[in-house]
Formats: C-alpha cells, structure tokens, sequence
C-alpha cells in the first residue's frame, strides 16, 4: 500500500507543487524522537517535507513524530456483523487503533484542530475527521466502484491541501526560519486572533512543558514563552461552553492571584478567535455543523508567571519536594474556592 499511495502522489508531479508530502509505512521505532507510547501497531503516515528535502527518500528513524499531518490505517477484510453490536470485530478493532493513532498525532502537533484519516480494508475505504469532540466518518466506498475517489483522496492530502486544510490552526505557525524536520525543537508563534480587537502574539521557546495525551477533553498544552521581559507559560486548552466562568479574562485572573500558597498569577487570558472575523474558535465553527447531545468546546488561552517546569524535570530532591508542597498548598486552597485539580498548576519549581 505504501508503494502503490506513493506512486499516485508521484504520478505525472509537477515541479510546482506546493506541498511535498510522503508516505511511509511506520512505527514506534520509525522515528528520531522515540516514544514509548505510540501504538505498537504499523500505520501508514503521511510525513511533511521541507522544500530542501521534497524528494529525499526518507530512512528508518530519520522522521520527527512532529512532521506527521495524517494517516491510513489498513484492516482486513470484513467479518460477518457482530448479532449484538452490529459490526464486525475487525471493524470496531480498526476504530479503535485509528482512534489511538490520531490522540498520538495530535500530542505530537499540539496546534491542530483535527486529523484527518482514511481508513480501508481489502475491499472498501472511508475518511475519518478526528477532533476533540470525537470523530465523524464518511460512508464507506468499495474500491471496485470508487477507484477514482480513493485516487483523489490521496491526491488531495498529499499534494493540495495546506496544513490549515490538514487542521493546524491558522493562529499558530512556525516561526520565520524553523521547520518540522529540524534537530531542535521548532518554535511557534501563537496569536489570539480576531479583527476588532487587538490580536496578542507569543513566541514559543523550546518543547512544550505538558502536553495532554488524550483525544477527546481539553487537550491541554503548556507552553515557556516570554511575556514582556518575564518568563511565563502560555497554557492552550478546550473548555466546555457552559463554563462562561473561563470565557473571558476576568474569571481565569480572579482564580489565579499571587496571594494563596502554590498559586501562579494569571497576566491575560481569554478565548482564541479565528483570525479573519471575531467569532471563537470553537468545534462548532471546525465542524461548519451544530453538536447534537454533545457540549461545544471552545480553545482557549492563559499565560501564568513565574514560568515553571514538570515535577519529574525537578533537578534536585529539595526542587522536588517543594514543588510537591507548593502543589498541594494550590489544591488546598482551589478547594475552597471550587477550582478544580486540572486547572491547579502549583508553584513554579
């Protein structure tokens, strides 16, 4: 299957295109930042290239968990329906493992919105749109009648479609100078949006501090950035629309005072909105579709001083054990004021 999808991303290329793409049949030991965590199972992915490196044939280990843009997940063929559930086994195994490799692309591009993934058997194939909200899936297509579709599909994700067609949010990209398959983690920069307000903008440095590791939820990344002169952390994470106690500045900074033990002071926050009209970036407006049963989820922002680091990066005992009091002298005070333990960051370390 890697030869053949390669060989329609090839077919009749022009030097012009835009986006250089390539497909490689991988897993966890394909790349050069190893993570224990990536499923076991191989997966064909479709890898980002730089202009300098378009046609480089790339070798085992060489790619970046951060150049992955989407995937084929490749099953057998159908099982009779299951008399309970309605599906096959093989069918609910195949969302399954599709489902676990998206959660790991988006911990491994924490800017994306969604991934979009196809997923086929031996005889038929459907595309999977996979975001924070769950996953929507197109009908299913036999190959035998939908050649032509397959062929277009796999044109369109390789060579036409841009990284914000993909999902990158179009408020975060790279900085001027930085690309995916660079040795040092790339920096972003990450603006806030929006046309009648003034849009903030914050340069990320190095590899985020925490990134969330599941799909669905809040998908929470912290980030080191500097704001003015000081350091801090830039946090990026969905919130339920309900909580109108998060959607603007004035809630996040009033839980996020200087004056309780294990507290970080919170210097602005508020809703990420797209960058062509005033309107949040939320999963509705990703959809284009109203949720049904389900709760909207809006991306939102807050930058923390003093910038801090992960209890398992403590460099000593003692940083150890005084991040450990200061996080639950943070916890015993959110207690008080119904904040939950996610949202407790504890003091700096």
């Amino acid at each position: 299957m890697e030869t053949i999808c390669q060989f329609i991303v090839d077919y009749e290329s022009q030097e012009d295109v835009q986006y250089h793409r390539q497909f490689h049949v991988t897993d966890p030991r394909s790349f050069e930042d190893e993570d224990p965590l990536l499923p076991s199972f191989q997966v064909l992915s479709l890898v980002e290239m730089d202009s300098e490196n378009k046609s480089k044939k790339l070798s085992r280990r060489s790619i970046y968990r951060r150049q992955l843009v989407s995937f084929l997940m490749l099953g057998t063929a159908k099982e009779q329906p299951h008399p309970f559930y309605g599906r096959s086994v093989d069918d609910a195994m195949l969302d399954a493992k599709a489902v676990a490799y998206a959660s790991r692309i988006l911990y491994s591009r924490p800017f994306l919105l969604y991934v979009i993934g196809v997923i086929l058997d031996k005889t038929s194939f459907s595309v999977t749109v996979f975001d924070r909200a769950g996953m929507l899936s197109s009908e299913r297509r036999a190959f035998s009648a939908n050649l032509d579709v397959f062929v277009r599909v796999i044109r369109r994700l390789s060579r036409d479609m841009s990284l914000v067609d993909l999902g990158h949010n179009p408020n975060m990209y790279l900085s001027p100078g930085h690309t995916y398959r660079q040795t040092a983690y790339p920096s972003f920069v990450v603006e806030t949006g929006g046309v009648s307000s003034e849009c903030q903008r914050f340069l990320t440095e190095g590899k985020p501090i925490f990134i969330s590791m599941s799909l669905m939820g809040r998908g929470a990344s912290v980030w080191n950035i500097c704001y003015g002169e000081q350091p801090a952390m830039l946090v990026v994470a969905w919130r339920m629309e309900s909580t109108t106690g998060n959607s603007g500045s004035g809630g996040l900074l009033s839980s996020f005072q200087p004056s309780q033990p294990g507290r970080g002071t919170c210097m602005v926050a508020g809703d990420f909105l797209w960058p062509d009209h005033d309107l949040p970036q939320d999963i509705e407006s990703v959809r284009k579709c109203k949720l049904k049963d389900k709760n909207n989820l809006v991306l939102h922002y807050l930058v923390i001083t003093p910038a801090g680091k992960m209890l398992w990066d403590a460099n000593s005992d003692v940083e150890l054990v005084s991040g450990l009091l200061a996080a639950i002298q943070g916890k015993f005070t959110s207690f008080f004021r119904s904040i939950q333990l996610k949202n407790c960051l504890g003091k700096a370390i």
